[in-house]
This record gives structure tokens, C-alpha cells and sequence, in this order.
């Protein structure tokens, strides 16, 4: 449309123009287009409003975007996001993009990020998240408070907790298939009801290399030592004891089963293997060999108790012997019942200590 040779028809319904504002109707052809012009002194700003059907779809290449513009020279332009085709729009003239809803902007396949730092204020929730880089001890890939303290991982094979740049748990980094902490692993610091649950039937238990094992073999069977093997090594239970100067031990408790009410308490039974017979790989037979009889508090023992032997003059010279010990004297001289001993003899007989000194009973 140039200058009033397209211009059919002009009309204003504002009486006084000069001093206020004042609406144009301008019709061309068969197009209406509503002009408002704004009086401010002597300078007409005119105000330009396109029903929907004659905004035009504008293609913008982003180079061409070169200035940035005064904030009262930016128009309000609403542009489809596929016109924007070609270029990449240089960070002076980039606008502020913001969403409230999800799935509005999409960048490509993913999210990229070539330098700098993403932050995201609030919880962040994603389907999957994948970090390609498997960082190190020192500086794991996922940071959390900073950028020494993380998650690491050693390629599929193994996964790592590191804190201040320090290994603190792993699996399969420091051995195999295996959970490693160089520290001391308490399982007791969350709820009074958390330990430590191995429901395998084969877990073990392992210290000092794997050189000492604590396993269960069988339902209700606790066991100090490997599995059977060839070349079994001796295994010693130990207590605690006391460190330093004049510190006194204390005592160890082996306490049986309790029963309740009027029902009795469970035995405390010591057995061994006795003899296999012929030769072979079959495995020896538990046997009991003593019982520690609850209630009576009475010793079975299912072969004879061997004594500890003495000379008359050895056994004379034990200190702290108390009344009612027993022993056994290998040298008595014609001993007598509850007759005092002398040695020198062959006589080998069962003494008590009555008190005062062992006699022959």
C-alpha cells in the first residue's frame, strides 16, 4: 500500500484530534486495519494492532541479529520456534527463556553442556541419567558438596565412595566382586534394630587376609575356620585381656540354653571326633565326651578323668591347694586310708587335701 493512492476511505470519530487521542479506521480494498494514533505534543506515535490472520510468519536467520536494542526500542514479537532455521545467536542478543511446565523446551536428544557450571535450584527428576565419565579417586564425576567428595567408578567392573579425595567404600575396585572399606563398618548407627545380615548359605565372615573365617556350615552351627580341607589349621577362641601395668583380667561367662517356668535348662555338651575306623576320606563322628549338667550343675564325662600326678614331696609343695582338692601320688610308702603320706614308696594312690595336708584316700 503506498502513500493515499490505496487509501479508499478515512474516518475519525474523535472530535478534538489535537488534544486527544483519536482512532483511524482505514479501509483497503476488502481489508479493514484499525490505526490508533496517540497524541503526546506534537509527535503522533502510531499503534498498529493485526487480527490473527494478519500476523505474518517471519523466517529469521540468527546472524542477521547483530545489536543489541534499548529496552524502549524492543518490540513485542512473537516468532513460531521453527522460523529461527539458521545461524547460532550470539550470547549479546540471546533472550531469557523460561517454563513452568515440563516438556516445553527440548534441546535436541539431551541436554549439553560444553563448559561452565548447570544449576538447578530445585529437585531435579529424570528417568535416567547416565554419566559417561568414570572419574577417579581424587576427582569422581558425580561431585556432592564438592569436587573431591563423590561417586566414582572404574569402568562396569566397580563403584566407589570417595570422600575429601579418599577411598571410603567400594565394590570391586580394591578386590574383586567384593565390598571393600578401609575403615570400620558399623551397622548399628541407623536404628537399635540394624546389624549386619549374611543370608547366603555360604557367606563367610573373613579377617586378617581371609586368614581367619567365621562362617555357618549348617542351619544353627556357628564355626571358627574355613570349611574341611586337606591342610586345616588350628583355631583358637580368645577373649580379652587386660594392657598395662597390674591390670587384672576378668572373667568369661559360657552361658547354655535358659529354659522358662518349671522346665529345665539345656546341658552343656563337649564332644569330639572319636575314631573313624577304616582308612578313607569319610569324616569322624562328634562325640560327646563331657556334659556340664544344668540344674544339678554336674560333670559327665564319658571316659575316665585323668588326674594330674605328683610325688608326696611335689604335691606338699603346692601353694593355694584348697580342702577337698584331688591329685594322684606316684611315690606313697605304705599309705594308709586317710593316713599322712610318705614318699620314697611305689604306691601310686588318690590324695585329698583335707586342709592341712594331702592324705592318702
Amino acid at each position: 500500500m503506498t502513500a493515499t493512492s490505496k487509501l479508499s476511505q478515512i474516518t475519525t470519530t474523535t472530535p478534538n484530534p489535537a488534544t486527544t487521542d483519536y482512532a483511524v479506521s482505514v479501509l483497503s480494498g476488502s481489508t479493514d486495519m484499525l490505526v490508533t494514533y496517540s497524541q503526546v505534543a506534537t509527535t503522533v506515535s502510531p499503534i498498529i494492532t493485526l487480527v490473527s490472520s494478519q500476523v505474518p510468519v517471519i523466517n529469521i536467520a540468527a546472524s542477521s541479529i547483530t545489536t543489541s536494542l534499548a529496552s524502549s526500542q524492543i518490540p513485542t514479537i512473537s516468532i513460531n520456534a521453527s522460523s529461527v532455521t539458521t545461524g547460532t545467536l550470539s550470547t549479546a542478543v540471546l533472550p531469557v527463556a523460561t517454563t513452568s511446565a515440563q516438556g516445553i523446551v527440548s534441546i535436541g536428544s539431551g541436554l549439553t553442556v560444553g563448559s561452565g557450571t548447570t544449576a538447578v535450584s530445585t529437585a531435579l527428576s529424570v528417568s535416567t541419567l547416565v554419566v559417561t565419565s568414570s572419574g577417579t579417586v581424587t576427582g569422581p564425576s558425580i561431585g556432592v558438596g564438592s569436587a573431591s567428595t563423590g561417586f566414582y567408578s572404574s569402568g562396569s567392573t566397580g563403584f566407589g565412595i570417595s570422600i575429601n579425595g579418599v577411598n571410603k567404600l567400594d565394590y570391586g575396585i580394591t578386590v574383586a566382586s567384593q565390598v571393600s572399606t578401609p575403615g570400620t563398618f558399623n551397622a548399628n548407627v541407623l536404628a537399635s534394630t540394624a546389624g549386619v545380615a549374611i543370608s547366603a548359605n555360604t557367606g563367610v565372615i573373613t579377617f586378617r587376609n581371609s586368614s581367619t573365617q567365621i562362617l555357618s556350615p549348617g542351619s544353627n552351627v556357628f564355626q571358627i575356620g574355613p570349611l574341611a580341607t586337606s591342610t586345616p589349621s588350628a583355631q583358637t577362641l580368645q577373649f580379652q585381656s587386660g594392657s598395662g601395668t597390674n591390670i587384672t583380667g576378668v572373667n568369661t561367662a559360657i552361658i547354655g540354653s535358659l529354659g522358662t517356668g518349671n522346665t529345665t535348662s539345656g546341658n552343656i555338651v563337649f564332644q569330639v571326633g572319636g575314631a573313624t575306623g577304616a582308612s578313607g576320606t569319610t569324616p569322624a563322628t562328634a562325640t560327646t565326651a563331657m556334659t556340664i549338667m544344668a540344674v544339678t550343675r554336674k560333670v559327665s564325662h564319658t571316659a575316665p578323668v585323668t588326674l594330674p600326678l605328683y610325688t608326696v614331696s611335689s604335691a606338699a609343695a603346692l601353694s593355694g591347694s584348697a580342702t577337698g582338692d584331688v591329685a594322684v601320688v606316684t611315690d606313697a610308702l605304705a599309705p594308709t586310708f586317710l593316713g599322712t603320706l610318705t614318699g620314697g614308696g611305689t604306691s601310686v594312690v588318690v590324695v585329698v587335701f583335707n586342709g592341712t595336708s594331702w592324705v592318702a584316700s
